[in-house]
């Protein structure tokens, strides 16, 4: 439960970072970016939410865990 609280805070916290803006000591405020605002926050939870997607795809592929994580392995010293 403690994981789930700590991910939904750390999501909450980009969300609001993008949403208000990074500030002038940010890289966006040293290269001239304004990205900033609802749709920017929107945009990168987007991003993150299919970004996890992807992670957690890849990660059921066939072939996605080598055979020492495999349950039927034999040891390599068998």
């Amino acid at each position: 439960m403690y994981l789930i609280l700590l991910i939904l805070v750390m999501i909450a916290a980009a969300f609001a970072v993008t949403g208000a803006g990074a500030g002038a000591w940010s890289l966006d405020g040293a290269f001239g970016l304004d990205v900033a605002g609802a749709g920017w926050g929107v945009g990168a939870l987007l991003v993150g939410v299919l970004g996890g997607a992807a992670a957690v795809l890849a990660g059921r592929l066939p072939g996605a865990h080598s055979d020492a994580q495999h349950p039927d392995a034999t040891p390599p010293f068998a």
